[in-house]
């Protein structure tokens, strides 16, 4: 009974495997929309290679019903905008920021990336200004690729409370590893001055 079992549940995991694996091959109407993000492309002898908007914008919308009563509401949790272009091959500069169009008051919430990021080769990239603190595996997953709605409260206490902060690191993977070591520097209490605080982290793929 319990090898049937294991061998119904192995066919139902492949089959569930292979349907994700096809979903996730079809291009949907969203990816046909984001598309046309690229708005000029040009070749290696160029001094621009491209130029990209970057950004993203999520939403949560509940509706509950009980009775006579319900409730819906929906809260906007991200919306970024910038822009993203590659030059001299190797270089890509990023500039991008918050926005809050809930409340609009203020509309403009803070500048999350303005850096310079340099591919030394195809696993290794030097990143030197203002981008996200890549600590710890849930740190170092974009909101755009969590599983889960939030980062996990383990996570959350041991990050930095300010994810994007001024600072130098060092982006690569290698045998498995995905190693980002680097320095930062964040602003004291006082606010009129910065410390250098050095910081890495090194997670498994």
């Amino acid at each position: 009974m319990r090898s049937h079992l294991g061998v119904a549940l192995a066919l139902l995991g492949v089959c569930f495997h292979l349907s994700t694996r096809q979903a996730l091959a079809e291009e949907s109407g969203y990816d046909r929309v984001w598309n046309h993000k690229r708005l000029y492309e040009g070749d290696s002898d160029s001094f621009f290679q491209g130029f990209v908007l970057s950004g993203r914008f999520q939403l949560d919308y509940a509706v509950l019903e009980e009775g006579q009563r319900s409730h819906d509401e929906f809260n906007v949790r991200r919306l970024r905008l910038g822009f993203k272009t590659t030059f001299l091959n190797d270089f890509t500069l990023h500039v991008e920021g918050e926005f809050n169009p809930q409340e609009a008051d203020p509309l403009y919430l803070r500048l999350t990336d303005a850096n310079v990021a340099w591919k030394a080769n195809a696993a290794t990239s030097l990143i030197v200004g203002k981008h996200s603190a890549g600590f710890t595996l849930d740190g170092l997953t974009s909101s755009k690729r969590l599983i889960t709605i939030d980062r996990n409260n383990l996570s959350n206490n041991i990050w930095y409370s300010q994810e994007y902060i001024p600072g130098i690191s060092v982006k690569g993977e290698a045998r498995g590893l995905i190693y980002t070591p680097g320095s930062s520097l964040r602003e004291t209490a006082i606010g009129s001055s910065a410390t250098s605080t050095p910081a890495s982290s090194c997670s498994s793929l």
